[in-house]
Formats: structure tokens, C-alpha cells, sequence
């Protein structure tokens, strides 16, 4: 797995300000599946996909999003590699748009939910 940080890719000033529908599509199109802890990037607003959820959407984006803020950055990297094999597996052979919680528990699909086409909320 090749992971590209924002600050990598952007430089630290723009990566801090970069506005999310942008790098989401940058990273879609490059072809890269997102790792990220932004839980609010599956929300809908008013019971449409938000911004955020209507670029990956659009870019038919792969994503996995780690769902603790509280978490450490050694225990974001532990869940990371604990399901490194599935995340890669599921990256590869699956087409986007979806969205992966990465849980203490493992990985779970939190968009798209079984029957809605529209956008579920990321917890």
C-alpha cells in the first residue's frame, strides 16, 4: 500500500486550507482509494449527499475513514495495519463510491447502506 499524505502531495500551507471536494476528486482521479478520519465526509444534508459526500460521489471515490477521533496517531497506524490486507483487497476489486469504517472491531461499509442510493450518514 502506497500512501500519499496530504502535506506530501499538497505542501503543508495548502494541505491545512485545501477544501475537501477538491482533494477528494484530485485523489479519485489519480486512482488512489482515501484514508482519512473525516467522519463527516459521508453526511447528507437535508437528505442529499453534502459537498463532501456528492464529490466522492462524483469521482466515484474508494474510501476508508477511520471512525475514532479520540484515538491516538499509534492507534490509528495499529488499525491501519490490522486491516491493511482487507482495505487493499477491497480498494482493488471493489468499484466506487463507497465508504469503509475502519472500527475496533474491523472494517464495516457505512455507505452506501443496503437500499440507499443517496447517501447514509457516516457516524
Amino acid at each position: 500500500m502506497i500512501v500519499h499524505p496530504m502535506i506530501e502531495v499538497y505542501g503543508q500551507r495548502i494541505a491545512e486550507t485545501l477544501a475537501d471536494e477538491i482533494w477528494i476528486r484530485e485523489a479519485a482521479a489519480q486512482g488512489w482509494a482515501l484514508l482519512h478520519k473525516d467522519t463527516a465526509i459521508a453526511r447528507r444534508t437535508q437528505g442529499r449527499p453534502g459537498p463532501r459526500l456528492a464529490a466522492l460521489i462524483e469521482a466515484q471515490a474508494r474510501s476508508f475513514c477511520i471512525m475514532s477521533a479520540e484515538l491516538t496517531a499509534a492507534q490509528q497506524v495499529e488499525r491501519i495495519l490490522r486491516d491493511r490486507a482487507r482495505i487493499e483487497r477491497l480498494a482493488s476489486v471493489r468499484v466506487g463510491p463507497f465508504v469503509y469504517g475502519i472500527y475496533a472491531h474491523g472494517l464495516a461499509r457505512i455507505w452506501p447502506r443496503e437500499g440507499d442510493e443517496t447517501g447514509a450518514r457516516c457516524r
